[in-house]
């Protein structure tokens, strides 16, 4: 009687066991489309290429981070600091990246990182005022992170930002945090088997490095020294002093931190919130390297008739110069190792190898 009574409660626990298994792969398969099938499209995006492409790195494996917008790809060269240096320092940067996701972004790199030296900081786009601020670029950085509360403190401090300084962005948080639902009809009838098995394993993206050299060139003006200054608002402290906080964790734990302004003419506006971010920076008690300041924009020995493409962003020529700098300075300020041969960066060697026959294609 005992026997039956026991198999009679294995009848009725199977239910609840199917159930439990079901409701554990409804589970699975959420997280594995939230955490692969980021994107509404497959078309390939050098901004989103740019940050995916960190998380294709071997974990442990970076010295630096020199994080920011399109003056960290246009300005650093990571490939070339590694053929000159051998240091492996990532340009984690997209176009206009929102200085509210720098911390997250940033954040989350560090957490695969755990043998950085630095970090550095770009800082020049705290100068985007409301109308200059559009969605596309949280959702270029967001998109190229894996599902995280990281990811997810970024699309709410940024759509915070926003509503600070009036910016006209899409504030449906949904855009953002299921990107995979934004956009006209099915992406999948967009793409073939081919693609949506790259786009899944995340292998086919090229870059080197997140660096993007510019091949244009254009003669500008010497770069003025913008003088007048003003005062930061609240919405940009409060972003600022977030992200100071987290800087002061990282020295804590041994990793240095970095803050730079690339070399730019910035008039108006513009020119006075660099100022305000550069006397900020240095108030709060962090080193920033000011290249829209004499003397450092005149250390470099810019040729302004080839080494810039706008008045905002180096030619590949200034890119060299400004990454032989910078090179120069981590080299000489922190104990920085030297890859070069070493078999597990043999994909920087490639990086190098690519961004030449780039360059001289």
């Amino acid at each position: 009687m005992g026997r039956y009574k026991h198999l009679a409660k294995t009848n009725k626990r199977k239910p609840v066991i199917l159930a439990v298994t079901a409701i554990l792969l409804c589970f699975a398969l959420v997280f594995f489309v939230l955490h692969h099938m980021q994107r509404s499209t497959i078309a390939h995006d050098p901004n989103y290429d740019s940050i995916r492409g960190l998380y294709l790195e071997e974990n442990d494996s970076l010295d630096g981070i020199y994080i920011g917008s399109s003056a960290v790809y246009r300005f650093w060269m990571a490939p070339l600091a590694y053929e000159n240096e051998g240091m492996a320092v990532y340009s984690l940067a997209s176009g206009s990246m929102p200085i509210s996701s720098i911390e997250y972004l940033l954040r989350d790199a560090v957490k695969r990182q755990g043998n950085l030296k630095f970090v550095a900081i770009e800082l020049r786009n705290i100068s985007k005022e409301g109308g200059g601020i559009k969605s596309e670029h949280l959702k270029n950085v967001t998109d190229a992170m894996p599902w995280s509360a990281d990811r997810c403190d970024a699309i709410k401090s940024f759509l915070e930002y926003c509503r600070s300084c009036g910016a006209k962005v899409d504030y449906n948080a949904w855009d953002y945090y299921f990107p995979i639902l934004r956009g006209k009809g099915s992406w999948l009838e967009e793409v073939n088997e081919e693609d949506l098995r790259d786009y899944v394993n995340h292998d086919s993206y090229v870059t080197y490095k997140g660096s993007r050299p510019s091949l244009r060139r254009k003669e500008i003006d010497p770069i003025e020294v913008h003088k007048e200054s003003t005062t930061l608002d609240s919405g940009r402290r409060e972003v600022l002093d977030s992200l100071f906080e987290y800087c002061n964790e990282l020295e804590a734990e041994g990793i240095s931190v970095i803050f730079t302004l690339a070399p730019c003419d910035m008039d108006g506006s513009r020119g006075e919130y660099v100022r305000a971010v550069s006397d900020y920076c240095k108030d709060k008690g962090f080193e920033i390297l000011d290249f829209t300041q004499k003397p450092l924009v005149d250390a470099i020995d810019f040729d302004y008739e080839k080494d810039f493409y706008n008045e905002r962003h180096t030619s590949y020529s200034g890119a060299v110069k400004f990454t032989e700098y910078m090179s120069d300075y981590f080299r000489t300020h922190l104990d920085m190792p030297d890859h070069r041969g070493d078999k597990a960066y043999e994909s920087w060697d490639e990086a190098a190898k690519a961004l030449h026959k780039y360059v001289d294609k």
